[in-house]
């Protein structure tokens, strides 16, 4: 969702920050087939838009799960251990649970301010960054990559919230 405004924004980040690391998992949905032009091809805008060292520095991972409700949270969870930032660029978003379980694993959330839906519930300035504008939004992926460890302390409060197995 808006990947391809988020991978300009990472260029922009990587003129500033070069060692950047970036890993973007968007799995194949089966619409993806369906409706082939309503989805970017990442690869396609990866290859035209970066050197081959920022190329280096981005890991693309699509697994195929089979549904269009994206990856099973037992095989993402790791993947948000192991990262510093949780980058969300959709403006409109129903219920969101890769926002709430970036925040229940600690992780900060970049995303655009004025977005719609469930997505944006729990999200405040202790846990996350916000942007107004796309064609910016690169100095907040920036200010929270070296501010991420005083942003979202309070994640096991979240937890109590949003854990299925903590919450109604």
């Amino acid at each position: 969702k808006k990947l391809d405004l988020f991978l300009g924004e990472i260029k922009k980040v990587f003129n500033e920050k070069s060692d950047t690391k970036v890993l973007i998992i968007s799995a194949i949905a089966p619409n993806e087939y369906k409706h082939k032009s309503h989805h970017h091809d990442l690869i396609k805008i990866i290859k035209n838009n970066f050197t081959e060292n920022e190329r280096n520095n981005i890991t693309l991972l699509r697994p195929e799960c089979g549904t269009n409700e994206g990856i099973d949270n037992k095989h993402i969870f790791p993947f948000y251990q192991w990262s510093k930032v949780f980058c969300f660029f959709t403006e409109f978003e129903g219920e969101s649970r890769v926002a709430h379980e970036a925040l229940c694993t600690g992780l900060p959330v970049v995303c655009y301010k004025n977005l719609k839906g469930g997505a944006n519930e729990y999200l405040n300035e202790n846990n996350s960054v916000q942007f107004e504008n796309y064609n910016d939004a690169y100095k907040s992926i920036i200010n929270c990559m070296e501010n991420y460890e005083n942003l979202n302390k309070n994640y096991k409060d979240i937890q109590l919230k949003l854990r299925e197995d903590k919450s109604i």
